[in-house]
């Protein structure tokens, strides 16, 4: 069996959005329908950070490696050579990770080489390009993913 790789994002790492998410989660004690929602977010997320190259924020590729690169991969966008990561974080594939429990939700991706470039490397020089980086949009949008579901099935209203 391959090894996980774990790509800790602390999605309610704000105060705010942890108090959100417990008030909604003392109501409800299975979320497994909601998590369908929360994985379009998450798809939706990945492929506008592989698309915009990671909003920005990715290094381009060293001279050397491009040239290689091109010749190999030709029109291949960076970050996806073989698509195998992009992949794997958008979809359904055998390296992803989707995980859906009563009162949890694991997703990702089996591929090690995810964490060297979520974190970077100073082995080899691999520059950080984070293929997971929710924005505050994507957060509340998963918030209001799980506050729906919550209203639905409590016919209460949460804010």
């Amino acid at each position: 069996m391959a090894e996980k790789v774990r790509i800790h994002i602390d999605i309610f790492g704000d105060e705010a959005f942890r108090r959100r998410l417990t008030r909604i989660a003392w109501e409800i004690q299975d979320f497994r329908p909601a998590w369908g929602g929360v994985l379009k977010v998450l798809h939706r997320s990945t492929r506008e950070q592989f698309s915009s190259r990671g909003r920005g924020a990715w290094r381009p590729l060293s001279p050397k490696y491009a040239s290689w690169k091109s010749r190999r991969y030709p029109g291949k966008p960076l970050m996806r050579r073989t698509d195998a990561l992009y992949n794997s974080l958008k979809g359904r594939t055998g390296d992803s990770i989707i995980s859906r429990r009563k009162l949890g939700f694991e997703w990702g991706t089996k591929l090690v080489y995810a964490k060297y470039h979520q974190e970077g490397s100073r082995l080899g020089g691999l520059p950080q390009r984070k293929v997971v980086d929710l924005t505050i949009q994507d957060k509340l949008d998963i918030i209001n993913v799980l506050r729906d579901y919550a209203e639905k099935v409590t016919g209460r209203r949460f804010i």
